[in-house]
């Protein structure tokens, strides 16, 4: 157990990275949605758009936590000179370029002569540089000498933490906007939240049976990582838990309503405080998977 837990604090960056920029990414994706919509006025287009930096600044605090696993920024370098070639500087390449195109867009809606149809273009560029992003995140620990990471349930994990951070965050970040948003889509936000953390948490039960029966000249994963089932536990809850506050916080206020109330303020922190125990499970799990780490040989 002390040598699972201490390759995971190793890894604290990358376990803070895994955690925040694929719900960051998806979160971006879904919070600009509406953004597509004909019928939506120009104000409330403005403040959607502007409050994208939620999810932008989410990425970006998990890119930079990452960036210090480098060492050296020298390292750099290497990183560049293996995309394509190495799954980890593909999944590095996955988050410049999406947070390029999703930091200029941000930008340049601060630009009075942007036209909607190049806005509409460039933001689909930019949501779909979301999902490559998280594709490329779930598969960069597809590495076959690591027996605990080259599971199916490690990639597919992964995808659906995404999905449950992201539309829950997505959510925050349309309420803070006040976007006149259905609640027909507030609620597929949120269902889908739901969903996906029903699918991971069976995705990570079958992972406990396949990590129960893996073990190495030196250890097992049951040495490694003995609380994983607990870690489970604890992720179940914390998740849920993050749904149904996020979901008790009310419904989405309209551009227009007046100024920012008690009632304002109060769901926002409750859909606040759902996405931030969601993001608590999420690293919990993120935690667990790392502290996993288990090579074929010695």
């Amino acid at each position: 157990m002390a040598a699972g837990f201490a390759f995971a604090l190793s890894e604290i960056s990358l376990v803070l990275f895994t955690t925040l920029a694929p719900s960051g990414a998806v979160a971006f994706a879904l919070m600009g949605a509406p953004l597509h919509r004909g019928a939506l006025d120009a104000y409330a287009r403005e403040r959607i758009s502007k409050l994208l930096c939620i999810p932008l600044i989410v990425t970006m605090v998990g890119l930079v936590a990452s960036a210090t696993h480098l060492g050296n920024p020298d390292n750099a370098l290497y990183v560049i000179a293996g995309i394509g070639r190495s799954p980890l500087s593909t999944e590095v390449a996955g988050a410049v370029v999406f947070l390029a195109l999703a930091g200029v867009f941000w930008l340049l809606t601060f630009a009075r002569r942007f036209p909607l149809a190049a806005q509409r273009a460039w933001l689909g560029v930019a949501q779909l540089a979301a999902v490559v992003f998280v594709g490329t995140v779930a598969f960069a620990y597809w590495q076959e000498t690591i027996a605990t990471w080259h599971l199916w349930e490690a990639s597919a994990a992964l995808c659906l933490n995404s999905l449950v951070g992201g539309p829950l965050l997505a959510l925050f970040g349309l309420r803070a906007a006040k976007a006149p948003v259905s609640e027909a889509f507030a609620k597929g936000l949120l269902v889908t939240a739901g969903v996906a953390l029903a699918v991971n948490i069976a995705v990570y039960a079958l992972q406990c049976i396949d990590l129960a029966a893996m073990r190495n000249a030196m250890a097992s994963v049951s040495d490694l990582a003995p609380g994983f089932p607990a870690f489970v536990a604890a992720f179940a809850v914390l998740c849920a838990a993050g749904c149904v506050l996020s979901a008790r916080a009310g419904k989405t206020p309209a551009v227009g309503d007046g100024p920012v109330g008690r009632g304002i303020c109060r769901m926002l922190v409750m859909s606040g405080g759902g996405c931030l125990m969601a993001f608590a499970g999420i690293f919990l799990m993120r935690f667990a998977f790392y502290a996993t780490h288990m090579t074929v040989g010695l």
